[in-house]
């Protein structure tokens, strides 16, 4: 098992052009858009970046999709429309939540 670092990554593998070393440094936290722990696009070791041959190649998979899908969810199943509120009801008034809650309940 081969470890590439940070820089080496984002010189061999994507290229600068796309993206800079910041850029995919954030984009790897938890919650974003390449999130290491959900996807496992990478490792941490110690307080630097490791990635594996799988890892690269699951980060470009996810940047090739645009992270826009989640990887748990089945091929051509669409995922659930947000549920939209009349204009003028704010989310977290009891109106709207006694609303929110009768949606969700199936």
């Amino acid at each position: 098992m081969t470890l590439h670092s940070l820089d080496d990554v984002v010189d061999n593998h994507i290229g600068r052009e796309f993206i800079c070393r910041r850029t995919l440094m954030e984009n790897l936290r938890p919650g974003r858009k390449y999130d290491y722990v959900r996807y496992r696009t990478a490792r941490k070791v110690g307080n630097r970046w490791a990635f594996t041959d799988d890892d690269i190649e699951r980060l470009l998979d996810r940047m090739c999709d645009g992270g826009s899908q989640d990887l748990d969810t089945a091929q051509g199943e669409e995922p659930a429309a947000p549920v939209r509120l009349p204009s003028g009801i704010s989310p977290r008034s009891p109106r709207a939540r006694g609303r929110l809650s009768a949606l969700a309940s199936p």
